[in-house]
């Protein structure tokens, strides 16, 4: 059965936030291990693939935000990402309205592909702290100098 409430923020985050329960939450939390991420290849098509390694570039820059243990939702998001930007050029190609065979016009249906796609986009983007409100209280910078989902969808 699911929680209630929020869904707890890793102690990565509220380390970074300057929360007063990080260090309490670090201590709990199951250790991961920071590993190198392997791409799960079968999930993901080409477009995937390319939003893969602008991802853990990103990702990887904050030290305790992604571990190996992520892939698979990383995949996820990846794919999400892809799946929304072929959506989009067919929307862009044949308009967001088509003619059916009895002549009545109907929404394109790319338009709700692209909608559910954008959908797991915000999930996944504030699974990661990627989203401006997952992010609002994080204001130092990890290691490498770069903020948790800064840059983010800069391609």
């Amino acid at each position: 059965m699911a929680g209630k409430g929020r869904p707890r923020k890793p102690a990565a985050i509220l380390k970074l936030t300057g929360a007063p329960r990080a260090g309490k939450r670090a201590e709990a939390e199951v250790k991961m291990a920071p590993g190198d991420l392997e791409m799960p290849k079968a999930m993901l098509d080409s477009g995937a693939r390319v939003w893969w390694g602008k991802m853990t570039r990103r990702l990887t820059a904050t030290d305790g935000l992604i571990t190996a243990d992520n892939a698979v939702a990383l995949a996820a998001l990846c794919q999400s990402l892809s799946t929304y930007e072929q959506a989009n050029a067919i929307i862009q190609r044949e308009g967001i309205v088509i003619e059916t065979t009895k002549g009545e016009t109907k929404r394109h249906p790319a338009l709700v592909v692209r909608e559910k796609a954008f959908t797991e986009i915000r999930m996944g983007c504030a699974q990661f702290g990627m989203t401006p409100a997952d992010r609002s209280g994080i204001t130092t910078t990890g290691s490498k100098g770069v903020t948790p989902g800064g840059q983010f969808l800069k391609a």
